[in-house]
């Protein structure tokens, strides 16, 4: 039992950090980057960062067993969708694994790496699985780089600098 509730309260902190790192880098760390770097080069600084940060994550979510968590994507093809998350992911998955793909590459690339890889990761990654890290960091981070870019050029234009 005490070993249930350590491995809950593992799992719970895991989730609550990455979470709140994600929100940093993406609402804080990313449009910062855009704005000092400019579109291109800022996208180029911020996929670097994320590749490593992801990285990291995918370590981190296969030692506390996230990593299983991803799953549940693969579940909800055969399940009754619920609400209206679970249909839009059962969408997805209908229209295929690249919409899929791209979907959680923007989500999170940690998600889509795992939807595409499995669970079968070893003790070092493999050149396939840094081509999947790589392209879900570079679709995720240029699906963000068009949504800031969009909204810093408005914010510019409407402020005239």
């Amino acid at each position: 039992m005490q070993f249930l509730k350590k491995k809950h309260a593992t799992v719970g902190v895991t989730i609550f950090a990455t979470e709140t790192i994600n929100h940093l880098f993406d609402f804080l760390l990313f449009p910062l980057l855009l704005i000092w770097f400019g579109t291109i080069l800022g996208w180029a600084i911020v996929t670097v960062f994320a590749i490593i940060l992801n990285y990291q994550f995918i370590f981190l979510y296969k030692k506390v067993g996230l990593h299983e968590a991803v799953q549940w994507i693969h579940d909800k093809k055969a399940k009754k969708a619920e609400n209206v998350f679970d249909k839009f992911i059962k969408y997805l998955l209908h229209l295929g694994h690249i919409p899929t793909f791209i979907f959680l590459s923007w989500e999170d690339p940690s998600k889509a790496f795992f939807y595409i890889r499995g669970h079968k990761l070893g003790q070092s990654f493999s050149l396939h699985d840094w081509i999947i890290l790589f392209v879900s960091n570079a679709v995720g981070t240029l699906i963000w780089t068009g949504m800031w870019g969009t909204g810093i050029s408005l914010f510019r234009h409407v402020l005239h600098f």
